[in-house]
């Protein structure tokens, strides 16, 4: 299979929207279609592990309580979907 199509196929089943308010510590996750255990982790710039946490359900509250720039990976059994978020409280 194509690597792009696939991923273009996880970015469309896993993640709905990534997101923190500008005065808050607190990253809300919100996924779909996703019916079992999900693995989230965050990495900064040089690849080093901020947080790491097992979840269930649609959506998710982290706190994270760095500026900076970093990578959200969500681990399904589907796949492994990244996306980069930027952090200024």
């Amino acid at each position: 299979t194509d690597g792009g199509f696939l991923e273009q196929i996880l970015r469309n089943i896993i993640i709905n929207s990534i997101f923190h308010t500008p005065n808050n510590t607190i990253i809300s996750i919100n996924v779909k279609h996703v019916s079992n255990n999900y693995e989230i982790i965050i990495t900064d710039l040089m690849n080093h592990e901020v947080l790491k946490q097992y979840a269930t359900g649609n959506n998710k509250s982290l706190k994270l309580e760095r500026n900076g720039i970093f990578f959200v990976h969500i681990k399904t059994s589907k796949g492994t979907i990244t996306q980069k978020l930027f952090v200024n409280h």
